[in-house]
């Protein structure tokens, strides 16, 4: 018997295969970047004290579990462990070559696992998406450097400490990195757009 709204002669429904699971994880390369940079704060932490390489060891722990997962409060409470070393090892008289390096690093480890959280959930796991995340990781790092760059630059043009033009060289740098980050950003959108 012919259903009234298939025209004669049309092939009776089959049932259509079902398409293959999409993994939802958090993807590989930026995942991988944010355990590193975890685990990068954490040795820098824990070189300079014990009690802040425990802490940052946890953080390490939670930015893993948060990666494993897909969860992003996770890794934000693992982040917030790092950043607690970087706090901890500052307090006990570590200068900025240790707590500038192990912050930067704990702001890497949490923005790249979040981006990793979320194009896992947005494009899967499978898609390839490499070129992106280490784009992006790579970004992250230069306007962390540049903030970095920046306030250095700021306080030792206030303390005085410094001459005038090394700080002007110093901001004239920032601005030239900025400026081709900025550039190679538009041709990678034009190509895009094509």
């Amino acid at each position: 018997m012919s259903r009234p709204d298939r025209p004669a002669g049309e092939a009776p429904d089959r049932p259509t295969p079902d398409p293959e699971p999409v993994d939802r994880s958090p993807t590989v390369v930026s995942a991988a970047i944010s355990v590193l940079a975890a685990l990068l704060a954490t040795g820098f932490a824990g070189a300079h004290t014990g009690v802040a390489g425990n802490v940052g060891a946890a953080g390490v722990a939670l930015v893993g579990y948060g990666l494993f997962a897909g969860e992003h409060r996770w890794i934000d409470y693992g982040t917030a462990a790092l950043v607690c070393a970087v706090v901890v090892v500052g307090a006990t008289g570590a200068g900025p070559r240790v707590t500038v390096p192990a912050a930067l690093c704990a702001v890497l480890a949490w923005d790249t696992g979040g981006y990793a959280v979320r194009l896992g959930e947005e494009l899967g796991r499978e898609a390839d998406t490499a070129r992106a995340e280490l784009v992006h990781a790579g970004l992250t790092l230069a306007v962390g450097t540049t903030a970095v760059l920046v306030a250095a630059g700021g306080y030792l043009l206030v303390s005085g400490e410094a001459p005038t033009l090394a700080v002007l060289l110093l901001f004239c740098g920032a601005l030239a990195v900025l400026v081709a980050v900025g550039e190679r950003l538009e041709d990678d959108g034009r190509r895009l757009r094509r």
